[in-house]
């Protein structure tokens, strides 16, 4: 069992909350602070708006009664004329903050649409405990009661201006004065329509903060490998390499990164449900000189794959580590390779260290690039899956299947017709596996399976006759792809996810969740991790699919 260390963590957490209310413990000595720009910003839709996305998401999951009863009482409340609270539910939320090396100038600011001046005012006194205090005209000083967190971190008053129907509220006096405001019609009148957006300006956070928190989280980790360490030998051998290289990832993504962009977004009307995470690198950064490298990849396996469309789901990633961490990684997979031959039972040694030597120069080649794909389900209800990989030394892998064939062939494994035929240089076999598990017989219909080799390149399918991979190889070209690709078809994928379904039950769950006449591409999801100018990772459902993954109990828990 893993252990935590109680002082480390609430360390870590003291520095959270330090950097949202307390900007001044580790603003960037630099001159480029000053910029208008704000160095963090938060934007939230309208109450009313929240609360109607977040219904939606909730009938997804029957869940939308509890969101309905808080829209009842929102509603109540709007008749009295005095908004929820004083709060105006129809306009938008945010705040923002400017880093800078000043603890003065520094700033931390709330902007909180106001309905009813007099009502919000009370909400502070009677229903947060406390005590305003009028400054001068449209300022309030707030004195923070002892049993909040905030005194704990040294927080034991704020300041609030009343302004341009919001109220604004921040740590000091200086904050709020009128010439250092943002107005929230500037603040809100940009193209900035998601539902909840967060953009934080990294650059303008110092090195030594950012060295700080990448120290203590690597402090955390190092900690739960020595109370939680591997129990095998290829875990013991791997994990310190898998450290070492996740925080220099993370320590080339931190320093050198200007801006770190959030963006949540639900449209009701039209069903969607969108998250983005970007990192815009510095200029001329090893970061932006990295995206750029993989953001011009391109993939044979996956032009091949691509092929296979449409597809109920389809799966790639096509990464590579750098030239050190492919040296470091080459030596560790040769001492994982000699420890797992080691421990091999006698009689299989042989097959094992033959395995190793064929694939072992693919390991060490420090590259991820690979796709797979299953089609729907034809008029038979049989589906079809295509595979490819980058390999290397590939006829070095199809001389070990060779080899073991007889093998295999002997205990009546499988069954081996090599050498079929040969397309754009892909030498094609067919292999028939016995006592295939009756579930995979149940998707394929069939215990075919077909591979085929170059000297960079392997490509399988499960298929009767072969016809999918025949047409990959002579169409298949290599196209630009992104680091992760995930798309699925809920409708196309629920025979696979619920085989429990007869097909009747199937089309009455597609009809509660599309309706009668359900447009295409209703019941897509898909994640994307892409570089190039920025690193984005994106992911998009559609409700419709969620709901009918639901109501089909495919991820719905026990």
């Amino acid at each position: 069992m893993r252990h935590h260390c109680p002082a480390r963590n609430l360390g870590m957490v003291a520095v959270a909350l330090g950097l949202f209310l307390s900007p001044s413990l580790g603003w960037a000595q630099t001159d480029t602070v000053t910029a208008p720009t704000p160095s963090m910003q938060i934007r939230l839709r309208s109450l009313t708006e929240l609360l109607n996305k977040a219904e939606y998401v909730a009938n997804l999951f029957d869940q939308g009664e509890t969101i309905r009863g808080i829209k009842a009482l929102l509603f109540l409340s709007r008749l009295q004329g005095k908004g929820v609270e004083g709060i105006h539910p129809d306009r938008p939320l945010g705040a923002y903050a400017f880093f800078k090396p000043d603890v003065i100038d520094s700033s931390v600011v709330l902007l909180i649409p106001i309905a009813n001046q007099e009502a919000f005012l009370k909400l502070l006194k009677e229903r947060l405990n406390l005590k305003v205090d009028k400054e001068k005209e449209q300022m309030y000083k707030l004195a923070v009661p002892e049993d909040l967190p905030l005194p704990a971190i040294g927080i034991d008053h704020l300041y609030v201006r009343l302004e341009q129907d919001y109220a604004y509220v921040a740590r000091y006096e200086t904050d709020l004065d009128p010439k250092r405001l943002i107005p929230a019609k500037t603040f809100f009148g940009g193209d900035d329509k998601a539902t909840i957006s967060v953009a934080l300006r990294l650059d303008h956070l110092s090195n030594d903060l950012k060295k700080f928190v990448l120290g203590e989280f690597e402090m955390n980790i190092e900690e739960g490998m020595r109370n939680d360490p591997p129990q095998d030998e290829v875990g013991k051998l791997l994990a310190p390499w898998f450290k070492n290289q996740l925080m220099n990832a993370l320590q080339v993504s931190v320093l050198d990164a200007s801006e770190l962009r959030l963006q949540l977004d639900i449209d009701e009307k039209k069903g969607e449900l969108i998250g983005e995470l970007s990192v815009t690198p510095v200029a001329d950064s090893l970061l932006a000189q990295n995206l750029r490298t993989f953001a011009k990849r391109q993939s044979l396996p996956a032009g091949i794959v691509q092929i296979a469309t449409p597809s109920a789901v389809s799966a790639g990633i096509h990464w590579g580590l750098t030239p050190l961490a492919r040296r470091e990684f080459a030596q560790v997979a040769e001492q994982i390779a000699a420890e797992v031959v080691k421990k091999a039972a006698p009689e299989e040694r042989d097959l094992v260290e033959g395995l190793f030597k064929a694939i072992l120069p693919t390991l060490q080649a420090g590259e991820g690039d690979l796709m797979a794909a299953l089609l729907p389900a034809d008029r038979q209800g049989r589906h079809k899956l295509l595979a490819a990989a980058t390999v290397q030394q590939g006829p070095a892998i199809e001389k070990y299947f060779k080899s073991i064939a007889p093998i295999l062939s002997t205990v009546e494994l499988a069954d081996f017709s090599f050498d079929r035929e040969i397309i754009n240089g892909f030498r094609i076999h067919k292999v028939v596996i016995n006592g295939l598990p009756e579930r995979a017989e149940q998707v394929f219909g069939t215990s075919t399976l077909w591979l085929a080799v170059t000297e960079r390149c392997v490509v399988v399918s499960i298929e009767e006759n072969g016809e999918l991979l025949r047409t990959a190889l002579k169409q298949g070209r290599p196209v630009s792809v992104p680091l992760l690709g995930l798309h699925a078809s809920a409708a196309e994928l629920l025979p696979v996810l619920a085989p429990h379904l007869r097909p009747d039950e199937i089309k009455a769950l597609q009809k509660e969740a599309f309706g009668d006449n359900p447009p295409p591409r209703r019941d897509q999801l898909s994640l994307q991790v892409t570089a190039g100018e920025k690193l984005t990772i994106r992911i998009q459902a559609h409700g419709p699919a969620i709901r009918l993954l639901w109501v089909a109990d495919v991820f719905r828990p026990n």
